[in-house]
């Protein structure tokens, strides 16, 4: 009987010991999804994408393939804010990042990098290719049912494109995708801009590769005046 008694505690034991180790795994994965979540969103935060923009530079570098990030703005977004609250403005954010979401391969990703700015990861992409997957972004946003549904009028996105190039480390890869999208809303917004075409370009010009800011789709989604 006294053996049959210790058995049976320690069978108890091992439970609790193995219920209690499962508990405290999923509390630290929790934990772990939390620190690098967007709460918002449910986007990888700005610390998830330092994690991802530094492997997927290591990745390209040691595979020689070409890698490319855009940089994404919700156009006249503080009007959103200050028109239909902040309620309505993190519904638009959410519809936002839903889109770029939905619109991407399975191999990029796409991080919220603060306030109404998105940061996209585009493995094995180039240039051009990254320039057309921002257009494709750009006009799934522009025609997301959601708008209408929330009653805001039309809401757009300005991108900026740049592909890593020899010798970039992060902050000159993302320097040049802010600089594109910069050059994206000083043109009018809800445009495309790549950081390649800007290399050509003459001081003060705005003759880049903008893709549609003078296009009949960009004319017909006026953002929120």
């Amino acid at each position: 009987t006294l053996y049959i008694n210790l058995a049976v505690c320690l069978i108890i034991t091992l439970v609790v010991l193995a219920l209690t180790g499962a508990t405290l795994g999923r509390y630290q994965n929790r934990v772990e999804e939390l620190a690098t979540t967007d709460k918002l969103t449910g986007l990888a935060n700005r610390q998830a994408f330092d994690l991802l923009i530094r492997q997927a530079m290591n990745d390209a570098k040691r595979n020689q393939t070409p890698l490319a990030v855009l940089m994404a703005d919700i156009d006249h977004f503080t009007e959103v804010n200050d028109r239909f609250g902040h309620l309505v403005g993190d519904e638009v954010l959410k519809g936002v990042a839903t889109a770029l979401k939905n619109g991407l391969r399975e191999s990029d990703s796409v991080s919220r990098w603060g306030g109404e700015e998105f940061l996209v990861i585009l493995k094995a992409c180039g240039s051009e290719q990254a320039r057309h997957l921002a257009e494709k972004l750009r006009l799934t946003v522009s025609s997301a049912p959601l708008w209408a549904e929330l009653e805001v009028g039309a809401v757009s996105i300005s991108l900026g494109v740049a592909e890593l190039l020899p010798g970039d480390d992060m902050d000159a890869l993302l320097g040049r995708a802010d600089n594109a999208l910069y050059e994206a809303k000083a043109s009018g917004r809800n445009c495309v801009y790549s950081s390649a075409a800007l290399l050509t370009l003459v001081p003060g010009s705005h003759d880049g590769d903008t893709n549609s800011d003078n296009s009949e789709d960009s004319g017909g989604n006026a953002p929120v005046a």
